[in-house]
């Protein structure tokens, strides 16, 4: 199995994220990643969306990282976790096997 965000939306609305992984390239969509996985060796065998267990840790380490970083200036993992509170980032678990 895989786990991994996804975008729900734009890149553009993803600040946060954007701030924190610094990546010239987006994070996949479901969509784009189902495609990529269409054309592998790969099989989608489920597909389970657990966003809101880790919602409530992101929660937790916001308040946290404020504490030592109020402006979160240097601690930026709080601010991917805003973009997944604000349902912009999803945390995606992908079930896989191997075509026979």
């Amino acid at each position: 199995f895989i786990w991994d965000f996804v975008r729900t939306g734009s890149w553009e609305q993803c600040t946060g994220a954007q701030v924190h992984l610094k990546m010239s390239f987006p994070i996949a969509t479901t969509a784009e990643v189902l495609e990529s996985l269409n054309k592998s060796e790969l099989i989608l065998v489920d597909y389970q969306d657990f966003t809101k267990y880790i919602i409530p840790g992101y929660k937790i380490m916001e308040r946290e990282c404020r504490k030592r970083d109020p402006n979160l200036d240097q601690l930026t993992y709080p601010k991917l976790g805003r973009d997944i509170m604000d349902d912009k980032i999803a945390y995606v678990i992908y079930h896989l096997r191997l075509r026979k």
